[in-house]
This record gives structure tokens, sequence and C-alpha cells, in this order.
């Protein structure tokens, strides 16, 4: 039996060997000049592979159904399964905090052990083939570019969403499945960095530009939404609490945050009194240098009109207590977000609902999708890699069946 893998990602690498482990005759179709492009860039080129002890409650799901789907997906795929996946192609792993990395650390050694087990297994891999059709042929199915054509008895699709397009990722696949009468969400881009200011200015926002924090994001409601890493930016936040939530406010649910850097507004009172009372003839830069880094003093004279020459005893209490209040909850308005080109991974894509357990298309079958063509994700930190090792595992085993 021939089994045609569409999409030289990590997914659909996974699925190929599978396949042919299993027996099939495996080639891979790839629209790029080489397969797993956008895994070197994964985890800043240190390749975080995924994380100990992943639960559905690490994945968006937009209703129980699907998180239903998500945890039977996530069953098939639990740490002892993925460990032994990745013992089984020699590829040594580390757990860092949770995190589990390759022991190089090296998104390229990963690539290139990838690349390893492909050819050992006699994969054929067929570049610059971009599928634009997929037509049912007796009881296969052919699947054309340009040029040519080429009969499978079955497919399995793992192109990707729409992030990182220089990759290959445009979601170009998605939208011929949708042609094809499959059911999708319309697609936006996940895991991606806010544009906004504080204050509604620009000019203000800008003076936290390079500054790196760890702290907390609320919502306007004073939920909590995330917490974490958060850099500022000449066009608004990045970061992993950034990322995490990002979607929220991507596809509109939310207009303004509210950002965090002490837990207690009467905590970061009392911190700033105490360095009035010990400093109080000495200027705001010195007598607040070892509470709040300089930026924040910068910008705190600036949005509430202190003038930087005056001593800190000199500054009246309300003006104190707004500080402590910022430092607790900061509010930032969200004007617009970075496209697919930044996005780590795609929101949107394939709805659950058209997939069977064992990763087909309900109504083709023969048919299966994997990987971040589906419309989920997870949070940073190695979650949606490894969705996309555990329904591509789950579709290479199924392929056969």
């Amino acid at each position: 039996m021939k089994i045609g893998i569409i999409g030289g990602g990590a997914s659909g690498v996974i699925a190929a060997i599978k396949a042919k482990d299993k027996g099939a005759d495996v080639v891979i179709f790839e629209k790029e000049d080489r397969i797993l492009k956008k895994l070197l860039l994964t985890g800043n080129g240190k390749c975080n592979l995924s994380h100990e002890g992943i639960s559905v409650s690490d994945y968006h799901a937009k209703n129980e159904d699907d998180r239903i789907k998500i945890s039977k997906i996530l069953s098939g795929f639990n740490d002892k399964i993925r460990d032994d996946l990745f013992d089984h192609l020699d590829l040594c792993i580390v757990s860092e905090d949770g995190y589990i990395y390759p022991v190089t650390h090296s998104s390229a050694g990963v690539v290139n052990t990838f690349l390893r087990e492909l050819k050992k297994r006699d994969i054929q891999i067929n570049t610059g083939f971009n599928v634009t059709k997929i037509k049912k042929s007796g009881s296969g199915w052919l699947i054309f570019d340009n040029k040519k054509e080429e009969y499978l008895d079955r497919i399995i699709i793992s192109c990707g969403g729409a992030s990182y397009v220089k990759t290959g990722s445009d979601g170009s696949m998605i939208r011929l499945l949708k042609d094809m009468g499959v059911k999708c969400n319309d697609l936006y881009p996940a895991l991606t960095a806010l544009k906004g200011t504080f204050f509604e200015n620009e000019k203000l926002s800008l003076i936290l530009s390079g500054l790196r924090e760890y702290g907390k994001i609320y919502d306007e409601d004073d939920g909590l939404l995330s917490c974490g890493n958060i850099q500022f930016t000449d066009y608004g936040l990045s970061g992993i609490a950034v990322y995490d939530i990002s979607y929220l406010y991507v596809t509109g649910e939310k207009r303004r945050l509210y950002f965090s850097l002490f837990n207690d507004k009467d905590k970061a009172y009392s911190l700033l009194c105490d360095c009035i009372k010990d400093n109080g003839m000495l200027l705001p830069h010195e007598a607040f240098c070892g509470l709040i880094h300089k930026k924040w003093i910068d910008f705190f004279l600036k949005a509430l009109d202190i003038k930087s020459g005056v001593k800190v005893s000199d500054i009246s209490k309300d003006k104190i207590r707004k500080m402590a209040g910022y430092l607790n909850r900061l509010p930032f308005d969200v004007k617009g977000y970075k496209g697919f080109e930044h996005a780590q991974v795609t929101g949107g894509g394939i709805c659950l609902s058209e997939i069977m357990d064992d990763m087909s298309l309900r109504n083709f079958p023969g048919i299966y999708v994997t990987g971040e063509m589906l419309d989920v994700f997870g949070k940073c930190g190695g979650y949606n890699l490894h969705f996309a090792f555990a329904t591509g595992l789950i579709a290479g085993e199924a392929v056969l069946s």
C-alpha cells in the first residue's frame, strides 16, 4: 500500500516513520526545497520538543467536545510513549524545569536525526511538489501539482498552518480541504505579540522599550490570564506570558489588559514609602533604584508629571499611591497584533468535529490530517510540537488499519 505524506514537517515525518515501520510504502511530498524548515526555528534553535505532564488544560479548545477529542489524542502520546518514541529514534532528551529538549539543545541536531531515520527506512522525499488538487480515484486518491499527478492509496496531510510563511506554511492545504467540503474555522495568528500603548501615549510607552520583566497579566474583570516573562517593545508587548493569551485579543474577545509587577498594591506603596523614608533627600533615580528598574522610574516621572530634579520626600502621597497602583495594575490598550509572519502557531483550521479518533477525515475515508492544520493550539513551551508528534504518530499507526 502506497501512503503519501503531504508536508514534511515534524508531524508528517513522525507519521511517515511510523507508517513505514508498520510496513507501508511511504513517500513524502514537500513543496519547499527541503523538509523540516520550521523545526529548525523551534525553541530559538534549541528545539523545545515537549513538556512534562501535558494535559488537555494546556490547550485552547472551543467546546467540551473538542476537549474530549484533544484528551483522547494526548492519551495516545503520554510521557512514556513520547520517551519510547525518541529512544526508538536514538534521540536523547533531557527535562529542564519541565521543558523537554534534546540533550544537544540543537534544532539542527533533531532535524539531522529525523533525516537519518528517514534515510535508514528508504523513505522517498519529493521536494518541489506543491499539491493543488486532491481527487478520488478508485479506492485511492490522486494528488496534483502544476505539472504532474500521483496515485496514493491513502494520504496523511501534515502541512501546518499559516504561521512562519517563509518556511512554507501558508494555510493553502487548509483552504484546499475547505473547498472540498471539510469544515474549517477562520485562521488567525496565535502565540504572537500584541501592539498597543500605556495610557494611549506612544511616546510614554516607548520609555519601557527593551525592558524584560517577570510579571502577571490580568483582564478587565481582574481575572488572572497568565504569568511569566514579558518583554516591552517599541510596538507593545511580547514574551511568553503575552503569547499565551494573545488569541483573546487577536479574536477580539478582549481589548485591554493589565500588567502587574507587584502582586500587592499596599505592599508596593509600603516599599516606596520605605525608600522615601530612608532616602528622602535623594532624587527618584537614586532613591528607587533598588526597587524598580530605571526605565520604570523614567516612565512614572513622565506619566505622573514628576520633575526629575525633585527630592523624593517632596513627591505627594497621592502620586506615590498612584505609582503603587500602577505597579500593581498598569492598563495596556491593545491596538493590534503581530501577524502570521511573527506568530508561533496558527489558530483556526480543520474543525475537530471533522476528525475521527484515528485522525482520518470523517467524510473522506483514506485522508488523515495532523498537527497545526487542526483547530488546536497549546501554550508556549513544547506543547504544540508535542501535539504535532501525537497526531502524526496516531495517523501513521492507523493508516494501514
